[in-house]
C-alpha cells in the first residue's frame, strides 16, 4: 500500500487527496472547502481524515498517529475535548436551523483545546435556510485564521455564490465499478457473484455497495423498491393505488414518507436509465444486472419515446417533493402517468 492510501485510505477521487495533502505539507490551507459531488463516495469520511490531520497532536503533520487524545476522540467522533464540530440536518427536519448554525458558529469561535485548529463541518450544506446561510457568511467575511470550515454537499447549486466565492472548491466524482469490486472482494471478503452486482447496483457510490453487502434490511428494502418498479410497469391503475396506500398509509410521519418517496424514486430513475441502455443494446452499462430479463422485457414493450416520457415524469415528481407536495399526491400522479 503506497504512502497516499495510508493517509486517504478511501478508494478513488485521488485527486482531491493529492491536493489536500500538498495544501497541507505547504502549509497553504483555506479558510474554507466546498467537498461537492454525488452523493456516498466518501466526501464526509474525506473532510473528517483532513480534520484528523490537522488536529494531530504529535509533529508529523502529513498523517495522523492514530494515538493521540484527539485522534482517539476523533475515530471515536467524541463531541467532548475536540476541537471538530460537524453539524448536520437532524432526520425529522427539513433543514438546518438557524439556531444550529449560531451553535455551531459560538463552538468554533471558542479557544482551541490545543491551541491549533477548530474545524467544522457541514455535512449536506445545501440544507442551510436562508438565515443559515446569512448567519455563516458573517463568520467567513471575518474569518479567523485558525478556523478551517468545511461544506459538504450533492447540490452546489442550493449554495449561494457569496459562500462559494470564498471557498475552494474540491469536486468528488463517482467511483469506478472495478474499485468498488476489489474493495468488495478484498476489504469485505464478498463473494466475487455479489461483489460484481454491488458494484454495478451502487453507480460508483462504494457507501452504499458497502451497505448493501452488510445490511441486509438494507439490502432488502432497495430490492423491493426495484420489484415495485417492475410491478408499476406491468400491473393495472387500480393495482398500483393499491399499492400506494400501502406504502404510504395515513398515519405515517411526513418526514419518513418524505425519505421512502425519495429513495424510491432515485431507485427507479436508476432502473429507467437500464432500460434505456438495453434499448440501445448497451448491456455491458446495465446496473441492475440481476433483473436484466425483467427490465429487459420492460424497455420491449415500450418504445424511446414512452422510456424518456417516464423519466421526465419522476424528475418532475422529485421537484413535487422537494415543493413539499404529499408523497402519496405524487406518486398518485406517477401511477397514472405511467
Amino acid at each position: 500500500m503506497d504512502e497516499m492510501n495510508t493517509i486517504w485510505p478511501f478508494i478513488g477521487n485521488d485527486h482531491a487527496f493529492n491536493f489536500l495533502s500538498k495544501s497541507i505539507k505547504a502549509n497553504k490551507l483555506a479558510q474554507t472547502y466546498i467537498f461537492k459531488g454525488i452523493s456516498n463516495v466518501g466526501k464526509t469520511r474525506a473532510a473528517t481524515q483532513f480534520a484528523k490531520i490537522l488536529l494531530c497532536n504529535s509533529k508529523n503533520n502529513i498523517k495522523p498517529c492514530g494515538a493521540c487524545l484527539s485522534c482517539e476522540n476523533l475515530t471515536t467522533l467524541k463531541e467532548s475535548n475536540s476541537d471538530l464540530y460537524i453539524l448536520k440536518k437532524d432526520s425529522d427536519k427539513k433543514d438546518i436551523s438557524t439556531e444550529q448554525v449560531r451553535d455551531f458558529i459560538h463552538n468554533l469561535s471558542m479557544s482551541s483545546f490545543n491551541n491549533g485548529y477548530k474545524i467544522g463541518i457541514i455535512k449536506s450544506a445545501h440544507h442551510l435556510n436562508s438565515s443559515g446561510f446569512n448567519a455563516l457568511l458573517k463568520t467567513l467575511e471575518e474569518p479567523n485564521k485558525k478556523v478551517i470550515i468545511i461544506l459538504t454537499t450533492s447540490s452546489v447549486t442550493k449554495i449561494p455564490m457569496t459562500i462559494i466565492s470564498r471557498s475552494q472548491i474540491l469536486r468528488f466524482k463517482s467511483v469506478g465499478q472495478n474499485l468498488i469490486y476489489d474493495l468488495l472482494i478484498d476489504k469485505y471478503k464478498a463473494e466475487r457473484s455479489e461483489a460484481k452486482n454491488l458494484s454495478h447496483m451502487c453507480l460508483g457510490k462504494p457507501a452504499i455497495a458497502i451497505k448493501l453487502l452488510e445490511n441486509k434490511e438494507y439490502q432488502t428494502k432497495y430490492i423491493n423498491n426495484i420489484n415495485i418498479f417492475v410491478d408499476f410497469n406491468t400491473s393495472t391503475l387500480e393495482i398500483k393505488l393499491k399499492k400506494i396506500e400501502e406504502i404510504f398509509p395515513q398515519k405515517q410521519e411526513a418526514s419518513v414518507a418524505n425519505l421512502i418517496a425519495q429513495k424510491l424514486i432515485e431507485a427507479w430513475l436508476a432502473l429507467l436509465r437500464d432500460c434505456l441502455l438495453l434499448k440501445f443494446n448497451q448491456k455491458i452499462y446495465v446496473q441492475h444486472t440481476m433483473i436484466s430479463e425483467k427490465l429487459n422485457t420492460i424497455q420491449k414493450n415500450k418504445s424511446i419515446g414512452e422510456l424518456l416520457n417516464i423519466q421526465t415524469i419522476l424528475k418532475k415528481s422529485n421537484r413535487y417533493l422537494a415543493c413539499n407536495v404529499s408523497p402519496k399526491n405524487v406518486f398518485d400522479y406517477i401511477a397514472i402517468n405511467i
